[in-house]
């Protein structure tokens, strides 16, 4: 499936961190965000609670980019160990935060199944990465998975695997959760606030803004697939896919599961907190006529498409949860997701300009606060993750 493409330590004692902020080194260092998506609100509540004077711009509203399009599924899996590491580090910062700062995470777990042939084992190499991290996934038959979640009908079906790890959140409200703390941390957001440079200014950084130009010491580009153009005349060149994605949300429905589900096919799907049933059938459009502009560049649905697309999804997702034959189409959302080429997050000092960081990745809501407490550690306490290493933004090139 495509979310499952390939990617230690605890963040250092020189922070002295509390579950929610650390002591106040360099506690008037300014650092400028661009991007008021999740990951960039995760960094400005960790840097202004370490005492940073924290600015984050923002070009429409928080969360208004691909995050409130976005599955928001909390997960570790993923096919590469290293990679699945750092996953399961975020899930347990997410288990921390979710309660003090309300963000409402539904911790149901997941069920991977299919019913053709053709997917048998597809689940194999993860699984064991989980049980060497000491995270064993279970297997079960059709009696155990009815009776776990008997709102599944998985047919004839070939393989079946559960894991509790993981869950979902509703990706908007955990944005302004995130921001809420940074704002009482002494955070200013600005929106709408559309950065259209980003230039060197003495030993710092400033950005140019339709509110003027702004000096920061250290500049933080969260701004997904807005990033490229942001770092081209910088000399960096980041390879993002173009990578849209439509997702179905029902008018709400009587709770049936916490669970998310990873079904035949690339299926994906899971029931919001509010009812509401959210899901996928496929990683990309199809490559038919009507798609193609889609598939070249960022754009609404075509009129008329969008509400086609839900209709088919949720009738879909009815063969294998028959209480969706009831569903009715809420909205459906055409993302655009930022999406390196090797499909691993970038995270760290653009090469050659020191004062700029990028901090951009697929996984956006699973690693948000995880890398919003490895950014804190790195620019105001200078040290250096060693997780993120085969992240950095070199190996794509000086």
């Amino acid at each position: 499936m495509n979310r499952r493409l390939f990617l230690g330590t605890t963040i250092s004692a020189a922070l002295a961190t509390t579950a929610f902020g650390y002591t106040k080194r360099a506690a008037r260092l300014r650092i400028g965000i661009v991007g008021g998506g999740i990951v960039g609100a995760a960094i400005a509540m960790r840097c202004a609670r370490a005492g940073a004077e924290v600015t984050l711009l923002e070009k429409a509203a928080p969360a208004s980019g691909a995050t409130c399009k976005s599955f928001a599924w909390i997960n570790p899996f993923m096919d590469d160990a290293h990679y699945m590491k750092m996953r399961l580090k975020a899930l347990d910062r997410w288990q921390r935060i979710d309660r003090p700062l309300g963000m409402g995470v539904v911790w149901g777990g997941y069920i991977g199944f299919t019913d053709q042939p053709s997917e048998r084992g597809r689940m194999a190499v993860q699984s064991a990465h989980l049980a060497e991290a000491g995270h064993s996934t279970r297997s079960l038959d059709v009696d155990q998975l009815k009776s776990i979640s008997p709102s599944i009908d998985p047919g004839k079906l070939v393989e079946a695997t559960w894991s509790d790890l993981g869950g979902h959140v509703d990706p908007v409200h955990a944005t302004r959760r995130f921001l809420a703390a940074a704002r009482a941390a002494g955070a200013r957001v600005r929106y709408p606030c559309p950065v259209t440079a980003i230039e060197a200014a003495g030993s710092g950084v400033a950005l140019v803004t339709p509110r003027g130009r702004l000096r920061f010491d250290h500049v933080v580009v969260a701004a997904g697939v807005d990033a490229p153009a942001l770092l081209a005349p910088l000399g960096y060149r980041l390879p993002l896919l173009h990578k849209p994605g439509a997702l179905v949300h029902s008018r709400p429905m009587p709770i049936m599961t916490r669970f998310v589900y990873d079904g035949p096919g690339t299926l994906e799907w899971k029931q919001a907190a509010d009812g509401s049933v959210v899901g996928s059938e496929a990683p990309d459009p199809p490559p038919l006529p009507v798609h193609a502009e889609i598939r070249e560049h960022a754009m609404d649905f075509p009129p008329g498409i969008a509400d086609l697309h839900g209709a088919r999804i949720l009738s879909k997702l009815a063969v294998y949860m028959p209480a969706l034959s009831r569903a009715e189409v809420g909205s459906v959302t055409l993302g655009f997701r930022p999406y390196p080429s090797d499909g691993f997050p970038v995270v760290g000092p653009v090469p050659g300009v020191p004062a700029v960081s990028l901090c951009v990745t697929h996984s956006g809501v699973t690693l948000a606060p995880l890398l919003g407490d490895y950014m804190a550690s790195e620019l105001l306490a200078g040290m250096h993750e060693p997780m993120l290493a085969p992240y950095r933004p070199t190996r794509y090139g000086e």
